[in-house]
């Protein structure tokens, strides 16, 4: 994570002509991650350029902490064996902890500009990671904890309008899909809602 904020900083210093935003989201879990977690609110921190002719370039940085739907998830195990047959054992999990961290760059590509609105569709590459912590008894017990690298793409439509030189306010609509190492590919949703201020 400290990694991932570095880089952040760095990338801000180079884009110093840029202006910055804080984006509100609601932060909605689906597929396999969202049979597990909550829908919960987080934030992101962006550095997003004006609109150059039609298209701008983008930087975020955002850190999501999700809760589980249940105290515990009730899972089974079967077993084949030649001799006894096959047996269904009965276990569970109990998630302590699962958290991600993601670092997106991205762009815009804006399809109407009139009386200070702006609509646009626009595009990140995700590059993260995911910190879990969880126990399981079952055929096995035992507890896991550790992190996971992630890389995906972000697909975004939104409207910004703009109230004056100096501070603009956005909304937008996401669909994030990623690939987890070691658990395979996770999508989530996002609506938004922003302020972008600039400070030169």
């Amino acid at each position: 994570m400290k990694k991932i904020i570095f880089v952040f900083f760095i990338l801000v210093g180079l884009r110093s002509s840029a202006q910055v935003a804080f984006e509100m989201l609601q932060f909605r879990p689906t597929g396999q991650l969202g049979a597990i977690m909550k829908k919960t609110i987080t934030g992101e921190i962006l550095i997003m350029q004006d609109f150059d002719e039609d298209w701008r370039g983008r930087i975020g940085l955002s850190y999501v902490s999700l809760k589980p739907r249940l105290d515990t998830f009730p899972v089974t195990s079967v077993v084949i064996s030649g001799s006894t047959g096959t047996s269904v054992i009965p276990g569970y999990e109990v998630y302590h902890q699962y958290s991600m961290y993601v670092l997106s760059f991205g762009f815009d590509y804006n399809l109407l500009k009139k009386d200070h609105f702006f609509l646009y569709p626009g595009m990140d590459l995700l590059i993260g990671g995911t910190n879990s912590s969880y126990d399981y008894v079952g055929y096995n017990e035992g507890s896991t904890t550790g992190g996971d690298v992630f890389v995906g793409l972000k697909f975004r439509v939104g409207a910004e309008y703009e109230f004056n030189d100096k501070l603009r306010a956005f909304v937008e609509a996401t669909r994030s899909i990623y690939l987890v190492q070691e658990q395979g590919i996770l999508n989530h949703n996002t609506i938004g809602l922003g302020l972008r201020c600039n400070f030169k």
